[in-house]
């Protein structure tokens, strides 16, 4: 009789949903009540200005796992990356995190100027969370991976800025987590520290237990486990990557092809 090794699940949402609303004031009157509510809210019961940006994603994420989300821009990928990372707050669903999260992309964080190489970089690995006991490895190996040991005393603005452009990804990359969302995949030169970046990201896709929010099919790994197409906040379709990745390429080439043929009337 065989037996099944459960793997630890890192990520599980239920159902996410997501309102904003396009009327700063109405937002600002309501957001006490959002914040002290008891219960979730009905989407079928939307204020004025208010719209979905997120209706009823769910996920499971075992420990050893890629998942692949394809969607193109303004389809709600990065609200999906906040909501999952706690910066935002669901308006309804379930979620729960079996491990310390982390967020590579978006905009690179810590990045100040008038601070020195160093201090960037304590900054921005403090702010992806690193533990205090390993904190200078984390810092050492963000310098060594940029090629930045020589140069930590120097301002940032002092730097050029291809120099000092990998900084904030590679913070994100090195801080111990147990599962990763990448909101996009970062771009890659061909320089010797794009290819020791590329190197890092390949070892941490390698591991698995990461959410892979993309908008392109380039660049991928290999080894995911599933994936699905998400479009305007909502999952159209979900399936083997060897399936959904041609489905995906159809659907834009289609998307495009419509604002080609029927491009949107402005009002002069």
């Amino acid at each position: 009789m065989t037996s099944t090794v459960k793997t630890p699940v890192l990520l599980e949402c239920d159902a996410l949903a997501k309102v904003f609303t396009s009327d700063f004031e109405l937002g600002r009157r309501h957001v006490f009540s959002d914040i002290f509510r008891f219960s979730t809210r009905s989407l079928d019961r939307l204020r004025p200005d208010e719209w979905v940006a997120i209706r009823g994603f769910s996920v499971t994420l075992h420990q050893g796992e890629n998942i692949l989300v394809l969607g193109t821009v303004g389809s709600g990928k990065t609200t999906i990356a906040k909501l999952l990372t706690g910066m935002l707050r669901a308006d309804s669903g379930r979620l729960h995190l079996g491990g310390r999260v982390g967020l590579v992309g978006g905009k690179a964080v810590g990045m100040v100027a008038f601070l020195t190489v160093w201090e960037c970089v304590q900054l921005a690995t403090g702010i992806h969370g690193v533990e205090p006991e390993v904190a200078d490895a984390c810092c050492e190996e963000v310098l060594d991976i940029t090629d930045l040991s020589d140069e930590r005393d120097t301002k940032l603005i002092d730097l050029p800025k291809e120099r000092g452009g990998q900084l904030g990804l590679v913070s994100a990359l090195v801080v111990p987590k147990d599962f990763r969302i990448f909101d996009g995949l970062p771009s890659m030169g061909d320089d010797p520290v794009s290819r020791r970046v590329a190197a890092r990201v390949g070892k941490i896709f390698d591991e698995g237990a990461n959410l892979i929010l993309s908008s392109s099919t380039t660049g991928l790994p290999e080894n995911l486990s599933r994936a699905m197409i998400l479009h305007a906040g909502e999952i159209l379709y979900e399936g083997s990557p060897q399936i959904v990745a041609p489905v995906y390429e159809k659907f834009v080439y289609r998307i495009n092809r419509l604002d080609r043929t029927h491009p949107k009337s402005t009002e002069n």
